[in-house]
């Protein structure tokens, strides 16, 4: 696979994290979008675009493989990270930069121009946040702009400034929405670096309440009070017992309500970090025994989603104590459902509203929840290790309070942890696509404008999958020869006359059956159609008349 390098601009990648149990849920024929699937996705596609496998990474990939069977997620997460990366940046190559020929005028100087290729590895098409870190020389820029290919600029925002001593950047996270990126495929954009100036504005302390385009927020010492839906017209948020986020400590070997010590006692308030056009965000910092505690809170002018992060920095696991997060969720009787690797769950009210102080229900590792009455859910993303339904308060409650276990962090290392929210109308139906998308970022790849051929369009997608209620789990290359295989799962237990379409002529497919058994499927140029089962999980090998553009 061919990579390019380039000094003045550094890899940007935004990777998943890849705890245990998703490793090891993955590895065991889970039906989840994580890292090691991406990277199978994604360096088969890689390899088709050469025309060769080659250089495929069939080892690394077996190694990962085993890794996550093995429950060493560090290794696994490693090896997946290398080869998504390699993948990525081949693919990138072939990418034209929209709209320039390799230098720019820029306020009145001639400035290289990198190419800031948007990778989306899930089946359908969507826009969402893009976040990215970005180094350059000194000398080189003051700020960053990005431009869509028709060369129109994108509304961007730095993040986490450093300069160097002359006042140039020297590295930032680089924030904006990519629109309509294509279902597993890519958009490009151009990056020009500017001499005009992006630091955030100084840190003030918050106010009582902030608004967004989407939702109102009223904020309290350690935690929110309120989040209301300004389209919906709902509050989100019980906090008569606990608050929205509010970060509870367990005591080490005691249960009950008794065993939390509730971080907002010690009053905690927010300041606000960012307010740009892309992300406005507001944190607060608390010391405890065991380390420091740091919560930030995003909302988005564009995006309807909130983001919590929780930062749990430089903690000691030897001594410290077992850490959550509240969501008392103000949807008196709600149903409880969640994604497994091998399908949806649903709770009932009467499976998690236990004695007080209990805690029954816990999914796992679900890679996105929905609480919801059937006309109205919240729909959140965890990606953490444990989940509970937990009544933390010594009495019982009509409504549900999920609490997120943080995972345990390393001595001396910062952990962080991170939960999407977002609210919609009806149920897990509506939301599921919102919690995915949360679950799997965008991912995107810089590189410079070099010379030599790039022969891939500005955008494009390598596979389409139709209808709506299909997901696709996994495209990697089969073991015995040069096909692929494919499985793709129907979501809402609505049987489905499925169309596959790839970027690539078909030459031949087959419906993997049992015990081996395969039978044809309808082949038309580059689409394969094919019938979806109610939830069920379908298997497609694919023989491709691949030539590399």
């Amino acid at each position: 696979m061919r990579r390019q390098r380039w000094r003045g601009w550094g890899l940007l990648l935004v990777m998943l994290a890849l705890p245990a149990a998703q490793a090891a849920a993955e590895a065991s024929g889970g039906e989840v979008v994580t890292p090691l699937s991406a990277a199978e996705t994604f360096t088969t596609v890689a390899a088709l675009l050469e025309g060769s496998f080659r250089d495929y990474p069939r080892e690394a990939l077996r190694r990962a493989r085993q890794a996550a069977e093995g429950d060493r997620p560090e290794p696994a997460r490693d090896l997946a990270r290398q080869a998504l990366i390699s993948a990525l940046e081949s693919i990138a190559a072939r990418v034209p930069v929209p709209g320039v020929a390799g230098q720019s005028p820029v306020d009145g100087r001639r400035l290289p121009v990198a190419s800031l290729v948007v990778f989306n590895p899930l089946s359908w098409e969507r826009s969402d946040l893009v976040r990215c870190r970005v180094a350059l020389r000194p000398g080189q820029a003051h700020g960053l702009r990005v431009l869509d290919p028709t060369g129109a600029p994108v509304p961007s925002q730095l993040a986490a400034v450093e300069r160097h001593g002359g006042g140039s950047l020297k590295a930032a996270e680089l924030l904006f929405i990519a629109r309509q990126v294509p279902p597993l495929g890519y958009r490009a954009f151009t990056l020009v670096p500017t001499w005009e100036s992006g630091d955030p504005p100084a840190p003030a302390r918050a106010p009582a309440s902030y608004e967004s385009h989407f939702y109102r927020v009223l904020f309290a010492h350690g935690g929110l009070n309120s989040l209301y839906d300004k389209a919906l017209k709902r509050e989100l948020l019980q906090p008569e017992q606990l608050l929205g986020g509010e970060v509870l400590l367990r005591r080490p070997g005691s249960d009950g309500p008794g065993a939390f010590y509730r971080l907002s006692r010690d009053r905690p308030w927010w300041i606000a970090v960012e307010h740009g056009p892309v992300r406005h965000r507001f944190q607060w910092e608390q010391a405890t025994p065991h380390g420091r505690v740091r919560q930030r809170l995003s909302l988005y002018p564009n995006l309807k989603r909130v983001d919590l992060e929780t930062t749990l920095l430089e903690g000691n696991p030897a001594s410290g104590p077992e850490c959550h997060l509240a969501f008392p969720l103000r949807i008196p009787s709600a149903h409880i459902t969640f994604a497994t690797p091998t399908g949806v769950v649903r709770v009932s009210p009467d499976d998690y509203h236990q004695p007080p102080g209990s805690s029954t229900f816990r999914p796992g590792v679900p890679r996105w929840v929905t609480v919801g009455d059937g006309r109205f859910s919240v729909t959140l993303s965890p990606g953490t290790t444990q989940w509970e339904a937990t009544e933390a308060v010594g009495v019982p409650l009509p409504y549900p309070i999920l609490q997120p276990v943080l995972p345990e962090p390393v001595a001396g290392d910062d952990c962080d942890y991170r939960v999407s929210l977002t609210s919609h109308r009806g149920g897990w139906e509506r939301g599921w696509r919102a919690g995915a998308e949360a679950d799997s970022p965008l991912l995107a790849v810089c590189s410079p404008v070099v010379e030599g051929p790039r022969p891939l369009p500005p955008a494009a997608s390598f596979l389409r999958v139709a209808p709506g209620n299909a997901l696709l789990c996994s495209l990697r290359k089969s073991e015995e020869d040069d096909s692929l295989l494919l499985r793709c799962r129907e979501m809402l237990g609505k049987p489905a006359r499925a169309r596959l379409e790839l970027f690539w002529p078909v030459r031949s497919a087959w419906h993997a059956g049992q015990a081996g058994a395969e039978r044809p499927l309808r082949v038309e140029g580059r689409r394969v159609r094919l019938r979806l089962g109610a939830h069920a999980v379908t298997t497609v090998r694919l023989s491709l008349r691949a030539a590399a553009p």
